[in-house]
C-alpha cells in the first residue's frame, strides 16, 4: 500500500465509481455491504471507512492480520461519483509497513438477511437477491401454488382465490359450516354434533346418533334411566324414549325400613321410587320412648319420627347428681343415664383431688380397717384430705412475721407464707452505718419503694445496695493507703474503712536540707516533706 489515503486510486478507484453511478440502489440511506481480506504488517489496529458524512461501513483492522475477513455493513452517505475508501489515520503512520485488502465485494444487502418479509404467512424472502426493501426481498405466497382446499366437504375456494395470500387453510379457503345445514342434516335419531364452530356439510360430519345416556324424559317419581346405557355386546344404547331408554321401578322393590320416619304401605302393587309414593310415615306423636331412664319425650317433637334419638331428648349422667357422698360420678361427658347404676360408682380417695392444695393434703389411698388393707372410700375433702392450718406453719423468716390471729388462728387453713404470715417491709429497716437516718450509710444505702413495688425483708442484704470501697477514692492519697484485697470485697465508703493510714514516722527526711521529722510524727498522717518534715535550724533557733 502507497502513504496515499485513499485504498482504491486510478483505473480501480473509477471502475468503483462507475459502477456504483449505473446502480440505481446506490442512494443515500439505502443498506450496502463491505467484504474483504486483509493483510496488515502493523502491530496495531488501523480504522478504515468510506467517506461521506461522518463517514460509513467503518471497520477497524487488527494487528498484524493474516487475511482476516472483514465484514461491516451500512447506510450509504455519499455520492456514488466521490465514493472512497480512507484509511482514518495520517499517511505519516503508513510508511513502515503497508495494509493489502483482497477479495473485495461491495454490495448491497443480501436479501437473506433482510428481516422484513411479514406476515411470514404470505410472504417469503427471496434469497438470491440483494436489497433492503419489501419491494426487492420479499416474494409473495399465493394461495392457489400453497394451499389444496380439501376435503371439499369442509372446504372451497374463494372467489379471489388466483390472487388471494397465503400458505394456510385459515387463509385460503372458505370453511363450510355445519350450522348452515344442521337442520336439513340431523332428523329422526340423529342429533347435531355438539359443539360450536364445527365444518362440514354431510351428515358424518354434521350429525351424531342418539343415545340413551342423553335422554333426560325419564320420571324420577316413577322411573330411573337405563344407567348402563349398553346392550350386552358393549355398544351404545340407541333410543330417544322412556320406552328405549328408561325402567319403571315397583314399589314393591322399594325398601321403606331403610329410615325410622316411614314404614311400607299396605298396597305393594303402586309405581314408585321415593318414600312419599311408597311408604307411609311414622310420627313421633305415636311413639314411647323406649329407654325411660336415658330419654324422655321432646317438649316439641319433630311431627315425623319413630325413634328416641329423634322424638326424645337424653338424659345425661352428667346433669345427675348421685343419691349420696358414698357415689361419685363415672367419667365421660356424654354418658346417658338418670340413676345411681346409670351413672355413679363407688368413690373412692385415690380418684378425689384436693380442692385446694395449699390448704389439704391428701390421706393415703390405702386405709386398714380390722386388721384388712384395703382402699380409702370417699369424695370429699372432709374424707380423702387432711386440713392444714396456719397454727402449725413457721413463719420464721428475714421477710416473714406470724400473722396476729388472734383466739381464731386454729382453724385458719393455709400452708403459704401468703395465707398464714405478715409481710416484713424493708421500709421498717435501717441499714447499717446510716448513723443520721437518711437511707445512706458508709457501707450500705436503702432501696427505694415504688408504687408497684415495696421491697420485703429486714437484713442490709435484702433492702440496702452495697457500697464497696472499690468504687470509693480518698481525696488525700499522700496520708492514707488502700487497704490490701484479700479475697473478699470491703465495704465502705469512708477513708478509715477502705484506707490504712500513712504515717510520718515512715518518712525519711532529707537531711541535706537540714530537715526533720516532726517530734510528733507517729501520730501524724503524711508522706510528704511538708506534711512530716520540719527545718531543723529553726527548731534550734526556738
Amino acid at each position: 500500500m502507497s502513504n496515499r489515503l485513499q485504498v482504491f486510486n486510478g483505473t480501480d478507484l473509477t471502475s468503483i465509481r462507475t459502477a456504483l453511478t449505473s446502480s440505481p440502489a446506490w442512494s443515500f440511506d439505502r443498506v450496502w455491504q463491505f467484504k474483504a481480506k486483509v493483510t496488515s504488517g502493523f502491530q496495531r489496529s488501523l480504522k478504515f471507512g468510506m467517506a461521506g458524512g461522518t463517514g460509513f461501513l467503518a471497520f477497524d483492522v487488527p494487528a498484524n492480520a493474516d487475511a482476516k475477513v472483514i465484514q461491516v455493513q451500512g447506510e450509504v452517505k455519499t455520492e456514488a461519483s466521490v465514493v472512497s475508501l480512507n484509511y482514518k489515520g495520517s499517511a505519516m503512520d503508513l510508511l513502515p509497513h503497508k495494509v493489502t485488502f483482497a477479495e473485495i465485494c461491495l454490495r448491497q444487502l443480501p436479501c437473506s438477511e433482510f428481516t422484513g418479509c411479514l406476515p411470514t404467512s404470505k410472504y417469503i424472502t427471496n434469497s438470491s437477491a440483494n436489497g433492503d426493501t419489501p419491494e426487492t426481498c420479499c416474494m409473495p405466497k399465493m394461495c392457489s401454488a400453497e394451499v389444496n382446499c380439501a376435503p371439499s366437504s369442509k372446504y372451497e375456494e374463494y372467489e379471489d382465490q388466483a390472487t388471494r395470500l397465503g400458505d394456510s387453510l385459515e387463509l385460503c379457503c372458505k370453511p363450510k359450516m355445519c350450522s348452515a345445514v344442521v337442520d336439513e342434516l340431523c332428523v329422526d335419531e340423529l342429533n347435531p354434533r355438539a359443539g360450536s364452530g364445527i365444518f362440514g356439510s354431510t351428515v358424518t360430519e354434521c350429525c351424531q346418533q342418539k343415545f340413551c345416556k342423553d335422554f333426560t324424559g325419564c320420571d324420577p317419581s316413577h322411573d330411573t334411566s337405563k344407567l348402563s346405557n349398553k346392550f350386552a355386546n358393549g355398544s351404545m344404547r340407541v333410543g330417544f324414549s322412556v320406552a328405549e331408554c328408561c325402567n319403571i321401578i315397583a314399589c314393591a322393590d322399594f325398601n321403606c325400613s331403610k329410615s325410622d320416619l316411614w314404614t311400607n304401605k299396605s298396597d305393594t302393587n303402586i309405581s314408585g321410587h321415593s318414600f312419599s309414593q311408597c311408604c307411609d310415615p311414622l310420627y313421633c306423636a305415636n311413639y314411647t320412648c323406649q329407654e325411660t331412664s336415658k330419654y324422655v319425650m321432646k317438649a316439641n317433637p319433630p311431627v315425623q319420627g319413630n325413634a328416641d334419638d329423634r322424638c326424645c331428648d337424653p338424659l345425661y349422667c352428667a346433669n345427675y347428681t348421685c343419691s349420696n357422698t358414698s357415689l361419685t360420678k363415672m367419667t365421660g361427658g356424654d354418658r346417658f343415664g338418670s340413676t345411681d347404676e346409670e351413672c355413679c360408682e363407688v368413690a373412692l380417695c385415690i380418684h378425689y383431688n384436693c380442692t385446694d392444695s395449699t390448704k389439704y393434703w391428701k390421706k393415703p389411698n390405702l386405709v386398714e380397717t380390722d386388721g384388712v388393707q384395703g382402699p380409702r372410700l370417699g369424695n370429699s375433702d372432709d374424707v380423702c384430705c387432711t386440713p392444714l392450718y396456719c397454727s402449725n406453719f413457721s413463719c420464721s423468716s428475714t421477710k416473714w412475721k406470724s400473722k396476729a390471729w388472734g383466739t381464731g388462728n386454729d382453724t385458719v387453713l393455709g400452708w403459704t407464707h401468703d395465707q398464714c404470715c405478715a409481710k416484713v417491709l424493708c421500709e421498717n429497716h435501717t441499714c447499717t452505718t446510716d448513723y443520721d437516718g437518711d437511707g445512706n450509710g458508709t457501707k450500705w444505702y436503702k432501696r427505694m419503694d415504688t408504687n408497684s413495688l415495696k421491697w420485703q425483708g429486714s437484713t442490709d442484704e435484702e433492702c440496702c445496695y452495697p457500697l464497696y470501697c472499690s468504687q470509693y477514692v480518698t481525696q488525700y492519697p499522700t496520708k492514707w493507703s488502700r487497704k490490701p484485697f484479700a479475697g473478699t470485697p470491703l465495704m465502705g465508703s469512708s477513708d478509715p474503712e477502705c484506707y490504712d493510714p500513712t504515717m510520718c514516722s515512715k518518712f525519711c527526711c532529707d537531711s541535706n536540707k537540714s530537715l526533720a521529722l516532726v517530734s510528733d510524727a507517729e501520730g501524724v498522717q503524711g508522706s510528704t516533706e511538708d506534711e512530716c518534715c520540719e527545718n531543723v535550724t529553726s527548731n534550734a533557733t526556738r
